[in-house]
């Protein structure tokens, strides 16, 4: 396994400082933001893919997720939505990243029909597959907060309905364990889902989600001992932020190895 984090943690010291940073910490690993990589001015993809070659890292992409919605039921919002996906899919193989993790979609309105949300979310994830075939790249689908009902993956068998849902397409999964906000569920996804799960989000749960290592609920050395059992073999990679306290973070990287 690899130990990564986000780059959200360096936002407000800039991206370029925070994958050199990151690199001196030893990490292996930088989970890229497209809104932090497009607030860089002057910062191009080629430039950046020659830092991450120069640090020694790989990175994995984090698609957009502000105010997208790929399983909308506006017709505008979904294209839009599906393409800033898809151009995530594209600077991935210009760096030559891991793999892209993507947001699934949500409810409209308490008032939407479900079903219809469902397969437009379905369809985007296929136009998303088909561009990641395309460009030789691995797409994977986030769950999202267990307890947020206007989001429709959720769980371990929402993921698995996504998956039936889009044909011979390989969906793998990021799973983000401080979003189901509990053990139990943590291992049941992890059971459940299995060689599916490729990459994971790592920070622990709370009175919020994605705080510090042992400052929340989460038996994380159980947790990880289930992601062993299952040979899980991607990135662990850090969602804790903490803006500004590379001291932390390497601590907390510390914490990390201890407990595998």
């Amino acid at each position: 396994m690899k130990i990564g984090t986000t780059s959200m943690v360096f936002w407000q010291t800039g991206l370029s400082e925070g994958i050199q940073t990151a690199a001196r910490l030893g990490f292996d690993s930088i989970e890229i933001w497209i809104s932090h990589f497009q607030k860089e001015t002057g910062l191009s993809a080629a430039a950046l893919a020659e830092l991450l070659e120069q640090s020694g890292m790989s990175c994995t992409i984090h698609a957009p997720i502000l105010d997208i919605n790929i399983a909308s039921v506006n017709a505008g919002i979904r294209r839009e939505s599906t393409a800033q996906q898809i151009e995530a899919v594209e600077l991935c193989a210009t760096l030559g990243g891991e793999l892209v993790v993507i947001h699934p979609g949500q409810l409209s309105s308490k008032r939407s029909d479900p079903d219809k949300h469902w397969k437009h979310q379905a369809d985007s994830y296929v136009q998303i597959l088909e561009a990641a075939q395309a460009q030789g790249v691995i797409v994977t689908v986030e769950n999202m907060e267990w307890n947020k009902e206007n989001e429709l993956i959720r769980t371990a068998s929402d993921i698995k309905r996504l998956q039936g849902m889009i044909g011979d397409y390989h969906l793998p999964v990021t799973l983000d364990i401080t979003h189901l906000a509990d053990t139990a569920r943590c291992i049941d996804a992890i059971d459940t889902l299995g060689d599916s799960i490729v990459h994971v989000h790592v920070s622990d749960f709370g009175e919020k989600n994605h705080i510090a290592l042992g400052d929340g609920i989460l038996d994380l050395k159980k947790i990880l001992q289930k992601l062993q059992e299952r040979r899980f073999d991607g990135i662990l990679s850090f969602e804790i932020f903490i803006p500004g306290s590379a001291v932390t973070l390497g601590e907390q990287r510390d914490k990390l190895l201890a407990l595998l």
